[in-house]
């Protein structure tokens, strides 16, 4: 491990303020109407990373025991460990680098077109997840985050955001409503299962992509129309969230949405 010599924060500030630009690729769909995806390459952000720091370690892939599915659906280990984990319910890649004796790790798991999980997926989906969380892992670093700056930001959370935004009001600034006390004790307004937020997430991207000509709240406003009856609806729990996914996926499903693939191992 390198000595510590520059802080992320530094690392940070230099390679947020880096337009990436000029080095941006789009996923265009077949569909001349839909508008593309951006993504920044990885070999770009790999060069323009090496470009401002010298001392880099890595990409190092966590080694995971080695599964194979078996034709009764059963899995087998084979004795072998490999850079990525397999399990009933996906396959996914953890990528560690360090800058300047900063560690960073980001993982991804192995998705389909429409952002949903891969069983049992060859060779070729694993080393575009890797390309991918490879760009990920420096986009943490700061570079070409502006890329993904919506990446993470839950469909549901879009409304809470204009909430926050205004100044709560005076009766109840500071108080635990009754409303709120029996949410907490059901479980409604619990803490949402990360894996919902990111699906959901990864549906509305879809969703975009599918319907170019509608805004991000016109989106979001016919999903929970759809789903819940109510275009302005709050959602507050993980069934709230399976619903809108499962509503999302069926408006993908209507329009026939199908992404193209890149050709440089990205995807």
């Amino acid at each position: 491990m390198s000595e510590k010599k520059i802080t992320k924060k530094e690392i940070f500030d230099t390679l947020s303020k880096i337009d990436v630009s000029g080095f941006v690729r789009e996923i265009r769909s077949k569909n001349p109407n839909k508008r593309p995806l951006k993504y920044l390459s990885w070999p770009h952000a790999v060069g323009l990373l090496a470009k401002h720091y010298s001392d880099i370690e890595g990409p190092i892939w966590e080694e995971y025991p080695e599964m194979i599915l078996l034709q009764n659906g059963q899995y087998q280990l084979t004795g072998r460990n490999v850079p990525y984990l397999t399990t009933p319910k996906g396959t996914m890649v953890t990528c560690t680098m360090t800058v300047e004796g900063n560690e960073y790790s980001e993982s991804l798991y192995v998705m389909d077109y429409r952002n949903n999980t891969t069983i049992n997926p060859d060779m070729g989906d694993i080393n575009k997840t890797q390309k991918r969380c490879l760009a990920k892992c420096i986009a943490e670093m700061g570079l070409g985050l502006n890329i993904y700056a919506n990446e993470d930001l839950p469909v549901g959370d879009l409304y809470e955001e204009k909430e926050a935004q205004q100044e709560p009001s005076k009766v109840n600034k500071g108080k635990y409503t009754k409303e709120q006390a029996n949410g907490a004790q059901n479980g409604s307004n619990g803490p949402i299962d990360q894996n919902l937020r990111n699906e959901l997430n990864g549906m509305f991207h879809s969703l975009q992509s599918a319907f170019p000509e509608a805004g991000n709240e016109a989106i979001i406003k016919n999903i929970m129309k759809r789903a819940f009856n109510n275009e302005s609806y709050k959602m507050q729990n993980d069934n709230d969230y399976k619903k809108a996914i499962a509503t999302a996926n069926k408006m993908l499903g209507e329009v026939g949405y199908v992404e193209e693939v890149s050709l440089d191992g990205q995807g």
